[in-house]
Order: C-alpha cells, then structure tokens, then sequence
C-alpha cells in the first residue's frame, strides 16, 4: 500500500517571516531607527494578510497533497495579532488620560535617562489660601513645613535616545510657582518633551498650615502625612495615600487603590478600578467603587454616618461594640456575616444591627461580594 505524502501545513512561514519582521522592528527601535514600538504593533493586519497569502499560494501547487493549517503556528500568530490589538487598544486609553506617548517609553533596549534636582527658596502664603499642585507623571509628597513657608523641590528626569539628548530634555524642564489668590505649582516640561512624555518629575511639597490644597497627578502616587488643610487629591492612574490629616479629605482614582489612615474630617473617597481602605476615621466617609474591595477598620466608637458601596468586591466592617450606630447591610449576590444572622445567613441579602442607641448609620452595600462585620 502507498504511503500517503505529507499534508502541507500552513501557518509555518507567515509566523518565520513575522518573527524576522518583528525582531528588526525591535533592533530598528533599540538603535534610533524607529521612534515608538507602536509603530511595529500597528502592522499587525499584515499577519492576517499574510496567512491568507500562503494559503492560496500553497494550495495551488500542492498537487495530490492535503493541506490545512498549522495550529501552533496559527495560536503564536493569533497571540500577535492579540498583543497588536492590546497595545492599539492600550494606547488609546492612554490618550483619554493625556499619557498617549507612555507606550513609546517601554523599555525594549538600552535607554537613556538624565535626573536634575531642583529646589525653591521658603515662600511666605497666608492661612486659608488656596494651593493648586499639577502633575502629569512622577511621584508627588506632601507634608509639613517646618517654618511655615511653602518649600517646593523637585526631582526631574528626562528621558531620550542617547545621554546627550536626555540631559537636554531634563535641563529644558522647569518647576514653575505661580502666586496669587491660589498660588500653582506644575512641571513645564517644553512642547516636545510633554508631547512624548519624555518627563517624568517627582514633587515634594512642604506647606505651612490651614491651606485648601488641591493635587491632581495623571500618573504616578500621590501621599501626604501630617498635614493640617482640607486636601482634594485626584489621581488617573495611581494610588493615593493619606495619613494624620487634620481636614477634610476629597480623594479620587480612576484606577488605583486610596488609603486613608487617622483622619479628623469628613472623607469622600472613590475609585473606578482600586481597593479602599480607611482606618480610624474621625469623621463621616463616603467610600465608594465599581471594582474593588472596601475596608473600614476603627479602634475608637463610632457613632457618624458612612456609606461603603462597591459594584464588585467585598467590604470589611471592623468597629468596637461600644459604638453608636445602626448598621444596614446589602449584597445582591454573597454572603453577610457577623450581624447576628448565625453560622449561616440562608438566602439573605440585608441585615440590620444597632449598636448603642443606634445614632448614626452605616450603610454597606456590595452588588457581587461578600459583607463581614466584626464588632469587638
């Protein structure tokens, strides 16, 4: 009996080429060649051209032999044009939060970067005035001023092809102090730098007491300590963290986690994508998420109002039986435990509980997840 030939297996070049293809893109960008990686995953589609092209060609001469596709070929490829649609779909996000050019900074080789410090003189701001600090990427800190002036200093690092052009990208930067009714601090970090976010500058703010103080950063951390004002913090990609605030506290991240430990005031605190967690809060809390676990832990009684809401997560409720609260709990699918509901809540979804003579009022509330209470 004659043995049958082969089957011709399709896939097999198309992925050689695209590995060769891919490889030179990347050695094309490692050495200047090429400005962003994104310019290599754009041609993604080429991928699927390709497939098709080699499978009319080998299918007209393949003579007597079967043909089909080469499956781990087809997977790696499938795989690539994943990563091609992932770093499109990346990039465009990116642009929504005013970072587009992070992606053109990924390290796929040797790069280049160059740090300058900066630092302000003490500068004299009254009680109650406002101060506006804007960020586009870097870490920002916040604490107090030993002599009650504002003290500003800066870390900036510039980025770039080789050292020459990231020293001269760090030296066009500058810290600019504008004062007035609101006095505002931000990084003008030249047209061509902030284009490509080629910038990156680390902030530390000293402020005298009793400021409204008002941060946004689109990329990087924000924390302060210590601090004595009513804060607004807003981050767009990174977490914030505060602690010994003697204010009220305004903090929002569209994806990040907030932490907010020992604070005197009121704290409305929300995330799109970010876990919250606030500890031995003074005053009433507002935390809400779409996607994320809430915690509230308190060593002291409480007795203000607070609401913890998450569309996806569970919430932790941890609070001495010495409080003066009613607590309303809500969870469309998942468990609610510690509130005198036994071992086993059935199908419950709402409990209550008062504590003390019930003065203020917790409610939790969690679309997808689980609610635990614990009172000691």
């Amino acid at each position: 009996m004659e043995a049958k030939p082969p089957k011709i297996k399709v896939g097999t070049i198309t992925l050689a080429v695209s590995l060769v293809l891919l490889g030179i893109g990347m050695l094309l960008y490692n050495f200047g060649g090429i400005k962003s990686p994104e310019t290599v995953w754009r041609l993604w589609p080429l991928l699927l051209i390709g497939l098709g092209v080699e499978y009319f060609v080998r299918r007209a001469g393949r003579g007597e032999r079967e043909i089909e596709f080469s499956l781990p070929s087809v997977i790696l490829i499938g795989i690539f044009i994943l990563a091609g649609i992932t770093v499109m779909a990346v990039s465009n996000a990116l642009q929504g939060l005013g970072i587009g050019g992070l992606i053109d900074h990924i390290s796929f080789g040797d790069s280049h970067s160059h740090v300058k410090e900066w630092q302000s003189g003490p500068m004299a701001v009254d009680r109650g005035m406002a101060l506006d600090i804007d960020n586009i990427m870097g870490e920002i800190n916040l604490e107090p001023s030993t002599d009650g002036k504002l003290h500003v200093s800066a870390r900036i690092t510039g980025r770039a092809g080789s050292d020459a052009e990231a020293r001269a990208v760090a030296d066009a930067a500058r810290v600019v102090i504008e004062k007035g009714q609101t006095t505002k601090i931000y990084t003008d970090s030249g047209e061509e730098a902030l284009k490509n976010n080629r910038i990156s500058s680390d902030l530390k703010i000293q402020a005298p007491p009793d400021l409204k103080i008002n941060i946004e950063n689109k990329m990087g951390r924000i924390a302060s300590q210590n601090i004595s004002g009513n804060l607004e913090l807003t981050s767009s990609m990174g977490e914030i963290n505060v602690e010994n605030l003697r204010g009220d506290l305004k903090a929002y991240s569209k994806m990040g986690a907030i932490n907010a430990v020992n604070t005197t005031g009121k704290a409305d605190l929300g995330t799109e994508m970010g876990r919250i967690n606030i500890q031995e809060p003074g005053g009433a809390v507002d935390a809400v998420t779409r996607m994320g676990e809430i915690e509230l832990v308190s060593g002291n009684p409480l007795e203000n109002d607070y609401r913890l809401d998450t569309t996806n997560g569970r919430i932790v409720f941890r609070l001495p039986e010495k409080s003066n609260l009613t607590v309303e709990a809500k969870t469309n699918h998942g468990r609610i435990s510690g509130m005198g509901n036994g071992e086993d809540p059935a199908h419950n979804n709402a409990e209550k509980m008062v504590l003390g003579g019930g003065k203020g009022t917790a409610r939790l509330i969690t679309g997808n997840g689980s609610i635990e209470v614990v009172t000691y």
